[in-house]
């Protein structure tokens, strides 16, 4: 059978984020998270999560967490890290039924909208081929000069009527 261990840690960042520059103290909160877990699993394969990615980005470059909590599952040799309040990755989400989607909750369209399909990859490609088709013969079907009658007016004189007086 596979091993299977969940723990939770604390932490501690500051202590050597200090001795770093200003603009180097995020990245070095990571490494000592990486160096943390390594020493404590005693294994090289860490894979550690988004949120917290986020929670030690989330001040900036220059002011990371003192400390942060992380919960850590290892399942034959390989170390996966995330904060305790996320979804593990052996923990499966639950299936949303049509009431989530009706009120509005993740994903779903709010009241009164309506979800439109977004055309696939190939329709949209076809399309802009087709248009691209269509503009070619429209251009070529449109003769580009128009005939030398049409470009030269000729000017008739007015023909003036003689009207004779009556006597």
């Amino acid at each position: 059978m596979a091993e299977k261990t969940e723990r939770v840690y604390n932490i501690p960042l500051r202590g050597e984020w200090v001795k770093v520059a200003r603009i180097r103290r995020a990245g070095k909160s990571m490494q000592i998270i990486k160096w943390f877990l390594e020493k404590n699993t005693k294994s090289q394969d860490i894979k550690l999560s988004k949120g917290i990615n986020e929670f030690v980005w989330r001040g900036g470059v220059k002011k990371p967490p003192g400390a942060i909590k992380v919960a850590v599952s290892i399942k034959e040799g390989k170390v996966f890290a995330r904060l305790p309040e996320e979804k593990g990755p052996d923990k499966e989400e639950k299936k949303k039924g049509t009431l989530g989607k009706l009120i509005g909750k993740k994903g779903g369209p709010k009241e009164g909208e309506v979800k439109k399909e977004e055309p696939k990859k190939e329709e949209v490609k076809a399309s802009t081929e087709e248009k691209k088709v269509e503009e070619k013969v429209s251009k070529e079907e449109k003769p580009t000069e128009k005939p030398a009658e049409e470009k030269t007016k000729k000017v008739v004189p007015k023909e003036e009527k003689v009207v004779e007086a009556e006597k």
